[in-house]
């Protein structure tokens, strides 16, 4: 496969869903077998798991079971709970909902469920073996070459996405990220963008080519 298929591939695939963030809504034609001006916007947005890298390992999905035994003394299982869409927090929650837990019973101890998660992937960090998409190491190249801003927006809590990021030797590229430690949905985790993004373009002295009005997300 050549290069400028796989870029294409990204951006335009199911199998690694992109996210930019465009500076308006305007759309800029360009040539090519589909007219998409990839390297058009001024900050992109990546997912990390199924986007940027594939994980080979069960870090990650043991802790989210491990928290659960822990903090609320249930041995379940996150198996089977349909993860597209849903935050770590939200994995957790539907699991215990599936396990007959309620609301109130979920919500009072799901911040001691989330720090268990952290602290089980910390202590295992060494054994996260992520496996990086098609195409992503060059993607993320030509746009840290063309000073773009490359950021990640995730349902994984802050301190895992990093540890995965950093796991994959991908850490160089990403200067700011949105995470689910804040954000059970998925939706606010996109909802924190506007205002990191300010601050990211304020430190770069540009805050004025941003208008909040017009700035739109495009999943690719």
């Amino acid at each position: 496969m050549s290069e400028s298929s796989e870029i294409e591939d990204i951006f335009q695939s199911g199998n690694c869903k992109t996210y930019l963030l465009e500076r308006s809504l305007v759309e800029n034609k360009v040539g090519g077998s589909n007219g998409f001006r990839w390297m058009g916007a001024d900050a992109y947005l990546f997912d990390i798991d199924g986007t940027l890298m594939r994980s080979k390992d069960r870090v990650h999905f043991n802790a989210l079971n491990h928290a659960m035994l822990e903090a609320y003394g249930i041995e379940t299982t996150i198996a089977g709970v349909a993860y597209h869409g849903k935050t770590d927090p939200g994995i957790l929650r539907a699991a215990l909902e599936r396990a007959g837990l309620g609301k109130e019973t979920i919500d009072g101890k799901l911040s001691e469920a989330l720090r268990v998660v952290r602290r089980e992937v910390e202590q295992r960090a060494a054994e996260l073996t992520p496996a990086v998409c098609n195409g992503i190491p060059v993607v993320l190249s030509k746009l840290k070459d063309a000073q773009k801003l490359i950021g990640v927006a995730s349902g994984n809590l802050e301190s895992i996405g990093w540890r995965k990021i950093q796991a994959a030797g991908l850490r160089e590229f990403f200067t700011f990220g949105t995470f689910a430690d804040e954000h059970e949905l998925r939706e606010q985790v996109f909802q924190a963008i506007d205002f990191i993004l300010r601050r990211q373009f304020i430190r770069q002295g540009d805050a004025g080519t941003i208008d909040p009005a017009s700035l739109g997300v495009k999943r690719a």
